[in-house]
């Protein structure tokens, strides 16, 4: 069954220290979870949530958005030209902050919408991208500190939240495919 977070701080601790789990899966060839993996989730987490470790500044994530703005953040194709998209939808009361901004193709851009995204990428089968991940679960809880609900039981946190709680992985799925390599259409 696995961990069942409580509240709006352990479910975006949970999911972050997931996420460094799942890249250090992804980093091993084969990909694969191991015993390291596990180690690295259950530290993380501890350390998140206790207070002694931080979330890495979101300056990493606008430097690579910076270093690969010829790249879509959502499917890494790089022969097209990009647009800007918001992460949190603006019709979701996500900011114009560059934060809250990502280069993207126009197809992602169009295919997405105004959807969660989390939500879409499930929807259309396509594995997640780890800095668009990062970029999320870094935003959800800055936005959360900032309205003063980590603390709140999930079922009580406000439904009008510019990213959906309920579509936030527990867990990462490694693809069947996992090349890094940039696509092109």
């Amino acid at each position: 069954m696995g961990f069942r977070p409580k509240t709006v701080r352990e479910l975006l601790d949970w999911s972050y220290a997931n996420l460094a789990a799942y890249q250090v899966a992804l980093a091993q060839d084969p990909p694969a979870y191991n015993k390291v993996c596990w180690m690295t989730r259950s530290r993380m987490y501890r350390g998140l949530h206790s207070g002694d470790m931080r979330r890495q500044s979101l300056y990493k994530n606008e430097r690579e958005k910076l270093t690969h703005k010829d790249r879509c953040a959502y499917c890494g194709v790089t022969d097209v030209p990009l647009t800007l998209d918001h992460l949190f939808a603006k019709s979701r009361h996500g900011t114009d902050s560059g934060d809250n901004l990502v280069y993207c193709c126009q197809k992602c851009n169009s295919s997405k919408g105004n959807k969660d995204y989390f939500q879409w990428i499930q929807a259309i089968g396509r594995p997640v991208s780890i800095p668009v991940a990062e970029r999320y679960l870094k935003n959800a809880y800055a936005h959360c500190f900032q309205a003063n609900i980590l603390d709140l039981p999930l079922d009580a946190a406000p439904s009008d939240l510019p990213f959906d709680l309920r579509s936030i992985p527990l867990t990462w799925d490694i693809p069947a495919e996992t090349s890094t390599k940039p696509k092109t259409r």
